[in-house]
């Protein structure tokens, strides 16, 4: 009981904490409900996520059982299960599983809270920068793309989507918000979470970074300039651990060829029935299957398919609507953390396009990053000639 009065408590102070910073803030009402219905939809998706989880079973529930890939076989301390990776996982349920032996559905509200800040950080991100954008009651109409399913559905469990996507989210509203010092900090502790869950992912962002400032670097003010260097001397310091933890090391060999076709053989699930076979496809049709597959046509059976069959087709009508109606001479004024969406958008469609082999597992790899490309591409839909923004 202790364990339900505890989320129930979080949930309020949740409820509690959106009304104090709107108030502060003078927000308009609007915004609060707007955060408020968010949080509704996101633990409602809390609760389809174990429903189906539940019944058909996944890694959520060994990483709450301490029991997943990696797990120490001989843990007899809490210090024993920390690491990078899966372990990582097992040692921040530790306490909530083993020590207060809570039910691994509590451990999905507790994820599904901490999903929730991640939309909330995009929400005051999309409130801020998309001013000149179509409004609704003085909202602007991106934040509904915030209300996209398969991102929540993903988001909202014990799991390192939740954790990932947490760590995105912070570096995003970082980058949204200019050189200053705590959003800064807030940004590297999203990053290092990201480390600790997924190291690859971790340096690929990182990676993207590097490439975001280089191509802005003229104009970068002399404060970026020096956050920059900083930010790369601490990424070449951080090499040893990405070769470790990053699973480099356990390559056979660093010819990307192989290693994509190993991948896709891996994780292709041969035998079940979302699976694809994209070893024999070249790098667009790679591409448009991690995009927008499985196609309406496809629908073989089972709610969850025809879900994603159906939000891949309302994602193509809306890149469609956005790409005849950009106003691309608004290209030079995008800001900061969308151009960084951007980048990063393209280097994980060519990581996972090559790599993944199974519907199931693309849907939930790409959902964080088709969410990025859409906000970038509903900030092209301008209505006025000039970005304005409101403080928040």
């Amino acid at each position: 009981m202790l364990q339900y009065l505890f989320i129930i408590l979080l949930i309020g102070l949740c409820i509690a904490d959106n009304r104090h910073m709107v108030k502060k803030k003078g927000l308009p009402k609007a915004y609060l409900f707007h955060l408020q219905a968010l949080l509704v939809f996101h633990m409602l998706m809390v609760l389809v996520f174990s429903y189906y989880i539940g019944q058909k079973g996944g890694d959520s529930q060994g990483y709450w059982a301490l029991i997943g890939p990696l797990a120490h076989p001989h843990a007899s301390s809490w210090g024993d299960y920390f690491g990078v990776g899966y372990p990582f996982m097992y040692w921040l349920n530790y306490i909530p599983s083993k020590v207060l032996n809570w039910s691994w559905y509590t451990g999905n509200m507790l994820y599904g809270l901490l999903g929730y800040y991640a939309f909330r950080y995009l929400s005051h991100t999309v409130y801020y920068h998309y001013q000149a954008a179509p409004q609704f009651r003085g909202l602007p109409m991106a934040l509904l793309l915030l209300y996209w399913p398969n991102i929540h559905f993903w988001t909202a469990g014990v799991g390192k989507e939740a954790l990932c996507f947490w760590g995105l989210s912070a570096l995003l509203f970082a980058l949204s918000r200019g050189s200053q010092k705590r959003y800064w900090a807030l940004g590297m502790i999203g990053l290092a979470s990201v480390f600790m869950v997924r190291t690859y992912l971790a340096a690929i962002m990182a990676i993207a970074l590097v490439l975001l400032f280089l191509m802005d670097f003229k104009k970068l003010s002399k404060s970026q300039k020096q956050l920059f260097w900083r930010g790369l001397f601490l990424l070449v310091l951080c090499i040893p651990a990405i070769y470790r933890y990053s699973g480099i090391k356990d390559l056979p060999n660093i010819n990307p060829i192989a290693i994509s076709q190993q991948q896709i053989a891996m994780l292709s699930g041969e035998g079940i029935g979302s699976s694809v076979p994209v070893k024999d496809y070249g790098l667009a049709m790679r591409l448009i299957t991690y995009w927008f597959r499985p196609f309406v046509g496809e629908i073989k059976g089972g709610l969850m398919y025809m879900a994603a069959a159906i939000e891949n087709a309302l994602l193509i009508v809306l890149l469609l609507f956005f790409l005849v109606k950009a106003k691309w001479q608004a290209w030079r004024k995008i800001p900061l953390f969308l151009r960084y969406s951007l980048v990063l958008f393209v280097l994980t469609s060519l990581l996972y396009a090559n790599s993944l082999g199974n519907l199931g597992i693309m849907m939930r790899m790409k959902a964080p990053y088709m969410l990025l490309i859409i906000l970038f591409m509903a900030w092209m839909y301008q209505k006025k000639s000039k970005q304005t923004s409101q403080p928040i």
